[in-house]
């Protein structure tokens, strides 16, 4: 008798053992991901200020009256109201605010909410940015920072 051997293999177990391999490599490159790409995002941003050098603060800080920034969104733009005083910020609320943007944005109201009465009491955008809604928050105040720009006299 000759000395070669026949292998036979079932092209289902070929086809069966290559889903393992490759959905394996797919959780491990995953979890690799996962556990790595953390610390990037663990550096807090600086919070923005609006206060003016001393210098160029002049009796007003703004130009009594409403002022509008608009934030896109992938559905539509919704807009931020900022009513100032000649020295206070008073009222911050969004607009244009649909039921679509609740559904696909729910964290929108309640972080504006938070955001708005915290700015108003400190009449300042140094505020305390939670990291649960950051990126939200630092949407919301880019755009309240951009409103108070048009209305400031300096």
């Amino acid at each position: 008798m000759s000395g070669t051997k026949i292998l036979v293999l079932h092209l289902k177990e070929i086809i069966r053992g290559a889903a393992f391999i490759f959905f394996g490599l797919i959780l491990i490159f995953a979890i690799v991901y996962f556990f790595f790409s953390q610390n990037q995002s663990a550096t807090p941003e600086t919070p923005l200020s609006y206060s003016p050098p001393e210098e160029e603060r002049s009796v007003n800080a703004f130009v009594p009256g409403t002022y509008f920034a608009e934030i896109p969104l992938n559905i539509s733009p919704v807009s931020v109201e900022v009513t100032v005083t000649e020295n206070e910020i008073v009222n911050i609320v969004l607009t244009e605010l649909s039921d679509t943007h609740l559904t696909f944005y729910p964290l929108l109201t309640p972080t504006m909410y938070a955001i708005a009465q915290e700015i108003i009491e400190n009449q300042s955008l140094d505020i305390t940015i939670s990291s649960e809604t950051s990126v939200t928050s630092n949407l919301l105040v880019n755009a309240i920072s951009r409103a108070l720009d048009e209305a400031a006299t300096y």
